[in-house]
């Protein structure tokens, strides 16, 4: 090795601060923090956000006397232009506004750096999802202890009687199903008589494969290229169902919501084997978002 030159992991520093020590005499510099950030979930054309930032600190107490600038950048900036940063101090402000008709994901990074010649800098980013409409209905409970297949060997479907609360036509739903195993979702919008699906289909698609993410609410988007129209009040069921073979373990899993009525304006039911056709009514509701774009 080369005298004043040290080498650590293959990246040559100066022998004075190598590999992340620091000048004979003098302590570690403390890498600068702030809190932990929310996801959020915003609806379609939403107006100019702004997030607080608070918690931001030099590091350690004995470095208060550090300037701690703090920036931000955005990973889609197509959805969301970079936002600006404003104030001092431990708290500062983050303000960002979604652009027009845009839809989709971005995730924000802040990165505080105290200026410092090592350790210097730290980040921590949060998801911004925006919807293709406004989130209308939800039941977001669940009871995670239990799992509910659609479909495997009993064939199981569910059906959610959902009542609208704004009109519109239905862009997506959002349901907490990861995945499928050996089989595809079908999920259809039906009408509803007396409570109770009824055998109108209003519109239906088939999700094959690997399905979206989920979001920053943990649900995963399912979305419409021509989902119905929607008026106020008007009751809708999501009929869910598996597409494929039908052994034990092949189906699409979710947890619903607990026991009791969790959605008051509409009630879930299932249709399986060995009980005759038909839908019953179940004593839980699922847990689910509907988005809407008047």
């Amino acid at each position: 090795m080369r005298r004043g030159v040290a080498f650590c992991l293959g990246v040559c520093v100066s022998a004075l601060v190598a590999c992340g020590g620091s000048s004979p005499g003098e302590p570690a510099n403390v890498a600068p923090t702030f809190d932990p950030l929310t996801n959020q979930i915003l609806d379609l054309n939403s107006r100019e956000q702004v997030v607080t930032v608070t918690g931001i600190s030099a590091g350690a107490p004995a470095e208060t006397a550090q300037a701690v600038t703090l920036s931000a950048s955005s990973s889609n900036k197509n959805l969301i232009p970079d936002p600006v940063v404003a104030g001092s101090g431990t708290a500062r402000t983050v303000t960002f506004t979604p652009r027009p008709n845009e839809a989709g994901r971005a995730i924000i990074t802040l990165r505080a750096d105290d200026n410092q010649p090592q350790n210097n800098l730290f980040a921590r980013a949060f998801t911004v999802e925006v919807l293709p409409g406004a989130l209308d209905q939800k039941q977001d409970l669940r009871d995670t202890s239990i799992s509910m297949p659609v479909g495997s060997t009993s064939n199981q479907k569910f059906g959610q009687v959902v009542t609208a609360g704004i009109a519109g036509q239905l862009v997506q739903v959002r349901l907490p199903i990861p995945k499928c195993i050996g089989a595809d979702l079908s999920m259809e919008i039906r009408g509803v008589s007396g409570g109770v699906p009824d055998a109108t289909v209003l519109h239906s698609r088939t999700f094959v494969g690997d399905f979206p993410a989920a979001g920053p609410d943990e649900f995963t988007p399912f979305g419409f290229v021509a989902g119905p129209t929607l008026t106020a009040g008007m009751q809708f069921a999501i009929v869910l169902a598996a597409i494929g073979p039908t052994a034990t373990g092949a189906g699409c899993a979710m947890s619903p919501g607990p026991t009791g009525n969790s959605y008051p304006a509409g009630n879930l039911f299932f249709d399986a084997a060995p009980n005759s056709p038909g839908w019953v009514i179940s004593d839980r509701d699922l847990a689910f978002r509907t988005v809407v774009r008047g």
